[in-house]
């Protein structure tokens, strides 16, 4: 008695697909602003951390890793950007990525006292042909604790003859 052929299924979530393309995807949890790191999509950190503060921002240095997942080279050069609303805050270039590959990322972000919410997406000017396109973008909420200074930075009035500050003259 012969059985009949055995079928195979194969059911592709979109997670790792098998069609010979690269899948870029950021790698959220590795998202570190000075010393601390993103847990789930969000980052509580100082001001105090701030390696500079300018014009009410504090400067933070930044990294992160993204990782090929898919089947084949991601190339030509492509960008990864972290944007906050419509706002490039920091633009790394990439010449290609291996299937399999996980590169570290890494530079300066400015960012104001209060909450933050940055976008970082991979390819983001899509120049890269990816089996999946839907995975390219993470969302961090980045809290930033304490004074990053003024936006309006005057010198102090020196005092007055009573030691209070002197009035402007009108």
């Amino acid at each position: 008695c012969t059985q009949p052929p055995k079928m195979q299924l194969s059911l592709n979530n979109g997670n790792n697909p098998d069609n010979g393309k690269p899948d870029l995807i950021v790698l959220a949890d590795t998202f570190r602003l000075g010393s601390q790191t993103a847990t789930g999509n969000s980052l509580v950190i100082g001001a105090d951390e701030a390696t500079r503060k300018v014009a009410g921002l504090c400067q933070f240095r930044m990294q992160y890793r993204i990782r090929n997942q898919g089947d084949a080279t991601a190339q030509p050069l492509f960008g990864t950007r972290v944007s906050k609303g419509n706002v490039t805050l920091h633009i790394a270039n990439t010449p290609k990525l291996n299937k399999g590959q996980t590169r570290n990322l890494s530079g300066n972000l400015k960012l104001a006292s209060g909450n933050n919410l940055l976008l970082i997406k991979t390819d983001h000017a899509d120049k890269v042909d990816e089996s999946s396109e839907g995975n390219n973008l993470a969302r961090i909420m980045v809290t930033v604790k304490g004074d990053c200074g003024s936006n309006n930075h005057h010198p102090p009035r020196p005092a007055g003859p009573t030691g209070a500050p002197a009035r402007p003259i009108r």
